[in-house]
C-alpha cells in the first residue's frame, strides 16, 4: 500500500507518521465506523503502534493527534505537544465502596527527540517507559502518577499530572 502523503502539521512534525504506511496500519474492519470522527481527522493516515503488549493507533488530524489506544480514543492538541513535550491520557477506576483508587493505566504522545519518560508514583520509584513511534503506554498502576519526567534536547521537563481530589472521589460513590 503506497503511504499517503499528508498536509496536517501533525504528519509533518511526528516521526511516526513520517515511516512508510502498511496494510496493519489501517485501524481493524468496523471500528473506524464505530469512532465519532471530526471531518478534520485523518483516518487514511492511521498509523499502528506497538505498546508493550498492547497495540493503538495514531492518525493526524488539522490541529492535533487522535488515538485509539487501551485507555480510550481522542485526540490531543499538537501545539501541546509541541510546547511541552508530550499530552497524557489517564484512565484510573475507582472502588465505589471506599473512594480510593484501584487501578491506572496511562497513554502519552511526544514529540521528537524524547526516547522515554519516567512516571513518578505515590510511595514508590519512578518508572521508566519507553517511547516507540511517538508514544508511550503502561498499563498498571494501582494509582495515577504524580508527574511525568522526561530529557530532550531542551532540558529535564516535567508535568504534573492532576488527580481527584478526596471530595471529587466521594462524590462518585
Amino acid at each position: 500500500m503506497p503511504s499517503a502523503r499528508s498536509t496536517t502539521p501533525a504528519a509533518a512534525s511526528l516521526a511516526v507518521f513520517s515511516r512508510p504506511r502498511t496494510g496493519e496500519d489501517s485501524l481493524p474492519p468496523g471500528v473506524g465506523r464505530a469512532l465519532h470522527v471530526a471531518p478534520d481527522e485523518r483516518l487514511s493516515q492511521s498509523r499502528r503502534v506497538e505498546l508493550g503488549t498492547a497495540r493503538g493507533y495514531l492518525w493526524p488530524s488539522t490541529t492535533g493527534v487522535c488515538y485509539l489506544v487501551p485507555v480510550g480514543g481522542g485526540c490531543m492538541p499538537l501545539r501541546r505537544i509541541e510546547r511541552r513535550g508530550l499530552d497524557v491520557a489517564v484512565l484510573s477506576q475507582v472502588d465505589p465502596a471506599t473512594g480510593r483508587y484501584e487501578r491506572s493505566r496511562v497513554f502519552g504522545i511526544v514529540r521528537d527527540g524524547i526516547r522515554s519518560v519516567r512516571l513518578l508514583l505515590r510511595g514508590a520509584g519512578p518508572v521508566t517507559v519507553g517511547v516507540d513511534d511517538n508514544a508511550f503506554y503502561l498499563p498498571r498502576l494501582r494509582e495515577p502518577p504524580l508527574a511525568v519526567r522526561w530529557t530532550d534536547g531542551r532540558g529535564v521537563h516535567a508535568v504534573r499530572i492532576a488527580r481527584l481530589t478526596p471530595h471529587a472521589i466521594e462524590a462518585l460513590r
